[in-house]
């Protein structure tokens, strides 16, 4: 086989290597089997695998094994194997003629009867040009991020490097969020990745700091550039960010609460959806207990498609981030902090104390009855209304009434008894 036209692989930048070596490289194949499924190619066009010199085949299966390591750290879950192959000719069903050897990731239930392998992969997306045949059943690829141990965010950054779209929904933004996502989203958008950010206004806890922080994103990043599908504006490959706020009155259908949080990375190996409950904070990104779902996705599947459609729904609703929306957000949030201090400064109401007598029959309202109050170090308080631990503010409403003093005479006392050495009793 002869190579008829320019090789299509050689228009993908290097930036969206996955790995390379001196005589091969490695890209996401633009068609995936699953996900993962990488294409291992020769820097030199060569038709096939058995025109390359004994340097290139070896090369090849080289970072074959370099690919192998790398998509074991970066996909969760881990494959359970793999399929490795290539096809030699029009009569083996290549349709690209410069040689490229396929590292297809296999996962326990992608198929019914995995038996074969490489005589039929997965029938269904073997002939990608005879258009989309219903999938077998099989368990979706899902895990779980759960806390400090298994945070959410590394298992995000590693898909940032190559991502071509990222949508990031959010009920608030805080700027210690904006810390951990800045370094990996702008490395993505220096490589061409469009990157949308929604956020909501609900109770104002959104931090107006972080809204300003994005608005320099916006600026840096050249996010006046549209982002929506159709919308004009965007050179081919170039990168941009946009942020929008969702206002709660502005959103239709009056909902009384804004809790969504999901990412949707978007790759030439399909990408990841996450749905959890992780908003944009570092304790909820790194350090905090927060519960999230991650799917392995095709990037073209029902679920691919319903994401993005409900998330142009509400960045439709929101309002695009500008300074004179920020300053107005400010003005609300600084009310809502006010009333959330108020709500947590207010005393406690107390509740009613028993009632209790002093020794000469008085009314006593003693809080915790039996307790005595330190009156100085080393003096013992008397029996009586005061408990320790008692909130101040309960003292400011009620006032208790002490014991009457009594003098007592001396002569009433029994004799004092003289005591022996210690252990021992009255001698």
């Amino acid at each position: 086989m002869e190579p008829a036209a320019p090789s299509p692989f050689l228009e993908v930048p290097e930036a969206e290597w996955v790995c390379a070596n001196d005589l091969c490289f490695a890209i996401f194949d633009s068609y995936p089997v699953s996900p993962g499924h990488v294409l291992v190619i020769t820097r030199r066009v060569v038709p096939t695998f058995f025109e390359c010199t004994a340097a290139e085949q070896q090369a090849l299966f080289a970072l074959v094994g370099d690919v192998k390591a790398l998509l074991d750290r970066r996909l969760e879950p881990k494959p359970d194997g793999y399929n490795v192959g290539f096809n030699a000719g029009a009569a083996a069903g290549q349709t690209v003629p410069h040689v490229h050897v396929h590292v297809i990731p296999r996962y326990a239930g992608d198929m019914d009867d995995p038996r074969g392998g490489v005589r039929h992969v997965i029938p269904e997306k073997g002939n990608y040009l005879a258009g989309p045949v219903a999938p077998s059943s099989g368990a979706p690829r899902l895990s779980l991020t759960t806390g400090p141990d298994r945070p959410l965010w590394p298992r995000l950054a590693e898909r940032l490097p190559g991502a071509s779209e990222i949508d990031l929904l959010a009920s608030f933004v805080q700027p210690s969020g904006l810390d951990v996502i800045r370094a990996g989203l702008f490395s993505a958008i220096a490589a061409g990745a469009r990157v949308r950010l929604l956020v909501g206004d609900y109770l104002g806890i959104t931090s107006p700091e972080a809204l300003r922080q994005l608005l320099g994103w916006i600026d840096y990043a050249g996010g006046a550039t549209p982002l929506l599908a159709g919308e004009e504006g965007r050179r081919p490959g170039e990168g941009a960010f946009l942020a929008r706020l969702a206002e709660m009155a502005r959103l239709r259908g009056s909902p009384d609460s804004f809790h969504p949080k999901a990412w949707r990375i978007a790759d030439s190996s399909g990408g990841i959806v996450v749905v959890g409950s992780s908003n944009l904070s570092r304790s909820a990104l790194v350090s905090g207990v927060e519960w999230n779902l991650l799917g392995e996705t095709s990037g073209s599947g029902d679920l691919d498609r319903e994401l993005v459609a409900a998330f142009d729904g509400l960045w439709q609703q929101a309002t695009p981030l500008s300074p004179e929306v920020v300053d107005r957000y400010a003005a609300r949030a600084a009310v809502a902090a006010e009333l959330r201090r108020a709500w947590d400064g207010a005393p406690a109401v107390a509740p009613a104390p028993p009632v209790t007598f002093t020794p000469d029959g008085k009314r006593c309202q003693e809080p915790f009855p039996g307790r005595r109050r330190r009156h100085g170090p080393g003096r013992r308080g008397r029996p009586g209304c005061f408990a320790e631990k008692v909130p101040d503010t309960f003292f400011g409403v009620v006032r208790p009434v002490r014991p009457a003093r009594h003098r007592l005479d001396p002569e009433a006392l029994p004799p004092r008894q003289s005591r022996g050495p210690r252990g021992c009793g009255p001698v």
